[in-house]
Order: C-alpha cells, then sequence, then structure tokens
C-alpha cells in the first residue's frame, strides 16, 4: 500500500466521521429545538456548558429534575486558592524537580485541586516546567 492510497483511506475515513458528526449535531439540535417549542422551560442549555446541552449526566448545573449535582465541589474562595498557590510554591522551592503526583502526595492534597493554582503560578512566572503532560516536573524560577 502507497503513501497515497494510505491517504486516501484516512481521508475517506474522516470524511464519512465528519459526516456522521454534522448527523448528530442536526438530529440533537432539532430535538432540542423541538423540546423548547412544546413549552418545556428547561432546554438543558442553563450555562452554555456542552456537558448540559448534549444532556450528558454529570455536567454543572443543576440537573433536569432540579436537584443539584452531588459529585459537584462547592467552588473554592479566592482566599482558598492563593492560600493554596502560597503552599505549593514553597514546596516546589524546597523541592524542585517533582511531578505533579509526587507535589500532591507531599502537599496532601488532590492533583485535580492543584491544577488551578499550578496554572497561576506558571502564568506569573513564578514556576517554570520540563517534559510533557504526567512527566512534567516543576522547578521555581
Amino acid at each position: 500500500m502507497t503513501q497515497v492510497d494510505i491517504a486516501r483511506r484516512i481521508r475517506g475515513v474522516t470524511d464519512d466521521f465528519m459526516v456522521d458528526l454534522r448527523q448528530l449535531i442536526k438530529a440533537i439540535a432539532r430535538e432540542r429545538v423541538a423540546h423548547a417549542l412544546s413549552g418545556s422551560v428547561n432546554t438543558g442549555f442553563s450555562r452554555g456548558r456542552a456537558t448540559r446541552s448534549l444532556g450528558v449526566a454529570g455536567g454543572p448545573g443543576p440537573l433536569e429534575n432540579g436537584t443539584e449535582n452531588a459529585h459537584r465541589r462547592p467552588k473554592r474562595t479566592r482566599v482558598e486558592v492563593e492560600a493554596l498557590t502560597d503552599k505549593l510554591l514553597a514546596f516546589i522551592e524546597a523541592n524542585p524537580g517533582k511531578r505533579m503526583e509526587e507535589i500532591s502526595a507531599g502537599i496532601g492534597v488532590g492533583t485535580r485541586e492543584l491544577t488551578l493554582p499550578m496554572r497561576n503560578l506558571i502564568r506569573e512566572k513564578h514556576l517554570r516546567t520540563e517534559g510533557h503532560k504526567r512527566a512534567t516536573s516543576y522547578f521555581a524560577r
């Protein structure tokens, strides 16, 4: 099989995928419009997020029956995020070159909760990184 044949097959598969995706999006849009025109107030677009608009359970905001999602954590305050950011920076200064999992274990906070403070420190140029994805190591500047 030549490179041209491979490229044609890949193109054909991606074109088929795009056609299927367009049909699915149109079907969902038709369903949402019909639902909205039927007089129902809750269309699922409460916060403009894709997870809610597609009706996927577990997304942010109230569920269709009006109950709050039980798995959702309350939003952290700015003070809480800043305190965690300071704690994170102090840990990285004392332990340069650690990965997110190691930092998380050292601080005693889940990696998911460290994501925002970590992004803030990198954006503010307090940290530099080496590596990619899970192999990223963090160093204080």
